[in-house]
């Protein structure tokens, strides 16, 4: 089992534990939390599905390369509500972006298809 610890703005400290352990015969992840002053326990068992090393090079991330364009969002034009709402649409969404401080959303579907736009972005 692995230890972490970590603290909240409040002061108080936490000590998480996690460790693979069979629940009801099922391969779970388990984590533990509790705060040192015993305000509270959390306790989550998460079902996983074990991999042997053979399987492994079929769920390696993605190989990705380092941006060509960064763009910073200013706080009053939130992106996670329109993402929220594409995603029900569609489950495969699109980005394109340009140094100029443009960024275009895009999905495609049977019935619909659909650009969000946003321009005067800060590119970095």
């Amino acid at each position: 089992s692995r230890r972490m610890s970590s603290s909240f703005q409040s002061g108080s400290s936490v000590i998480v534990v996690m460790k693979l352990a069979k629940r009801g015969g099922v391969p779970c992840l388990c984590l533990d939390t509790t705060s040192h002053d015993g305000n509270f326990d959390v306790h989550h068992a998460v079902p996983v599905r074990i991999l042997r090393a053979e399987e492994w090079q079929h769920h390696l991330p993605p190989l990705v390369s380092t941006p060509d364009v960064q763009l910073e969002f200013q706080l009053d034009r939130p992106l996670r509500p329109v993402i929220e709402r594409m995603k029900s649409i569609s489950p495969c969404i699109y980005v394109e972006g340009s140094m100029q401080g443009q960024l275009v959303l895009r999905l495609d579907s049977d019935a619909v298809s659909i650009r969000t736009f946003y321009d005067k972005l800060i590119p970095r």
